[in-house]
């Protein structure tokens, strides 16, 4: 499953989405923890941020949680807000390249 052409094409589909932010605090492979795009268990957090446009995380320093949203890239590279139909789609998709990524 690593290599056929169904997957790479879902990835492709599914980059640039605000799950994947990689700003301070949330680079590689930080941004595993912290963000709902990793986490099955926030399905719905993730496709409300694939669907607004906006990241939405958070992070903890010396005990203090600090909550970071985002509509562009750290780039400026803007977030393109979709509709429902499309963000599911886009999420289950960067989830399925996600399981043939090492973590």
């Amino acid at each position: 499953m690593k290599n056929t052409d169904l997957i790479t094409r879902w990835e492709h589909d599914a980059k640039g989405m605000p799950v994947d932010y990689m700003g301070s605090e949330f680079g590689a492979p930080a941004h595993r923890a912290p963000s709902p795009g990793d986490d099955i268990g926030r399905f719905f957090s993730a496709l409300h941020q694939v669907r607004v446009g906006t990241f939405e995380g958070f992070y903890w320093e010396y005990g203090e949680r600090f909550v970071q949203t985002a509509t562009t890239t750290p780039f400026g590279t803007p977030y393109t807000s979709v509709e429902w139909p499309l963000a599911v789609a886009q999420l289950l998709k960067a989830l399925g390249g996600r399981l043939r990524r090492p973590r």
